[in-house]
């Protein structure tokens, strides 16, 4: 510590050291803090910015409806690797969302076909069947 006569050392019972974060504007807009830190044993540290932003949010959704579909595709008794036409009812609010990432919808879930239809409610339903032969090949 340095003092106006000079350093002094401390002992370690005479500090502690932390980690603080501070705080950004944007961590008063959201239910918790936009980061998070943590001291690593080995000496370092980490920062992770737990902020959300629209990207993050439209993927995030993208993959809830692969695991609807997934639980959807075990319910009809589909094999794993069973190829599927898949219909899916998205409120209007998250359309853009599984548009952008219906790549990603369909890879993870071996859909040979998504039909995606805007509801106006809040409720998410998903419809598969099993594709023929033909559409696989195709």
């Amino acid at each position: 510590m340095a003092t106006d006569d000079g350093d002094v050392a401390l002992l370690p019972a005479e500090y502690e050291l932390t980690t603080v974060v501070a705080a950004r504007e944007s961590d008063a807009a959201t239910d918790g803090p936009a980061v998070a830190a943590a001291v690593l044993a080995g000496g370092g540290f980490v920062v992770l910015d737990l902020a959300l932003d629209d990207a993050l949010l439209a993927e995030g959704y993208a993959r809830d409806v692969v695991r609807d579909v997934q639980d959807a595709r075990k319910a009809a008794g589909l094999d794993v690797a069973d190829r599927i036409r898949l219909a899916l009812d998205v409120p209007a609010r998250w359309l853009a969302a599984v548009e952008e990432h219906r790549d990603l919808v369909a890879r993870e879930t071996l859909a040979v076909d998504v039909q995606v239809t805007p509801v106006e409610d809040d409720e998410r339903a998903v419809r598969v069947e099993r594709a023929s032969a033909g559409e696989v090949d195709a």
